[in-house]
């Protein structure tokens, strides 16, 4: 691990005893590798974060629809609920009485 610390603050951060040009050097380096490497990194973000959000949008209208499945066979099946209530129109009858 001791060449790997020496590696790292030798090569890669040596700036940190003091605030001397190559601290600026390093900011600007450190800054064009940041504006090089943010939209790519951006653009992954947005695929990855979208294909999930598209993946559970599918999961919640399968089950959205299971849910309405079962609700029509529900109604379609039950005694109790009636062809045909007042003050629904024809088209939201829940046995399709028109």
């Amino acid at each position: 691990m001791n060449w790997l610390h020496e590696l790292w603050f030798s090569y890669f951060w040596p700036s940190l005893q003091g605030n001397g040009p190559e601290a600026l050097v390093q900011t600007i380096v450190y800054g064009a590798i940041a504006v090089a490497i943010w939209p790519p990194a951006r653009e992954a973000i947005k695929r990855f974060t979208q294909r999930h959000a598209n993946e559970l949008k599918a999961h919640v209208v399968a089950e959205q629809s299971h849910l309405h499945a079962k609700l029509d066979h529900i109604i379609l099946n039950s005694k109790s609920i009636p062809n045909k209530v007042p003050g629904i129109p024809d088209h939201h009858q829940p046995k399709g009485a028109a």
